[in-house]
């Protein structure tokens, strides 16, 4: 895989699909080929997870609160950027599938899309804070779009994430009225074995299609990383 053409792709789209990826090889060595894989059980020392998360559908009464599946189950879960509560939201992520199913699709919307959605001055303006208080997290202000190291990124989770003043409260509600599929603007199913999606988590919003009870034995793991090599 060439570094160079994927951190092109990356820039420009938020995402990059690797089908049938090196599919008999673990996810934790594929994580770490790819990139600087972030050590989750050091750093979440207070609620241990594991630095390869497995994800798989649920029933909402066979989830806990903390999770999309305990508040959506098998709906549509809506566009968002993985763990925006956080001060510092981790760089990349990687869905990569173990068990595929055809009918259940990964929505995509990059950064430029969902600014242009909201208009530059509520996206800029636009404070939010975690819904839940931890003794491990802040409280806020969180910027919806935020500057790292000369890299403009966004937050975005309107199920973990509460608006702190008016322009927070005008994004939540335009996005909440939207039909996502007036959002989407890329779709990528992860059906075999060793299919990769590696994704920008500050360009790049993503969202899951519902999921039908003969799909409930999709089986996705999940991996964060600091850098791509």
């Amino acid at each position: 895989m060439d570094n160079r053409s994927t951190n092109e792709t990356l820039h420009t789209t938020g995402f990059l699909f690797l089908p049938r990826f090196a599919p008999h090889e673990a996810t934790a060595s594929v994580a770490s080929h790819l990139g600087e894989v972030i050590d989750l059980p050091r750093m979440l020392h207070r609620s241990p997870v594991p630095a390869v998360q497995s994800i798989r559908p649920r029933h909402k009464y066979d989830s806990p609160s903390n999770i999309y599946s305990g508040t959506f189950g098998t709906q549509e879960f809506p566009l968002h950027t993985d763990l925006a509560h956080w001060l510092v939201p981790p760089r990349y992520l990687i869905l990569r599938c173990l068990r595929g199913e055809p009918d259940v699709v990964t929505d995509l919307l990059d950064i430029s899309s969902f600014i242009n959605f909201l208009g530059r001055d509520i996206a800029e303006g636009a404070i939010m804070r975690p819904r839940r208080v931890r003794a491990d997290s802040p409280t806020g202000p969180l910027s919806v779009v935020f500057n790292r190291s000369s890299m403009l990124g966004v937050r975005w989770d309107r199920l973990f994430l509460s608006p702190m003043n008016l322009r927070g409260r005008e994004a939540l509600e335009k996005v909440t009225a939207t039909c996502q599929i007036a959002l989407r603007q890329k779709a990528v199913v992860l059906q075999d074995r060793g299919d990769t999606l590696l994704i920008d988590n500050w360009r790049c919003l993503h969202g899951r299609s519902s999921v039908s009870e003969r799909s409930m034995g999709r089986r996705v793991e999940r991996v964060f990383l600091s850098r791509i090599f």
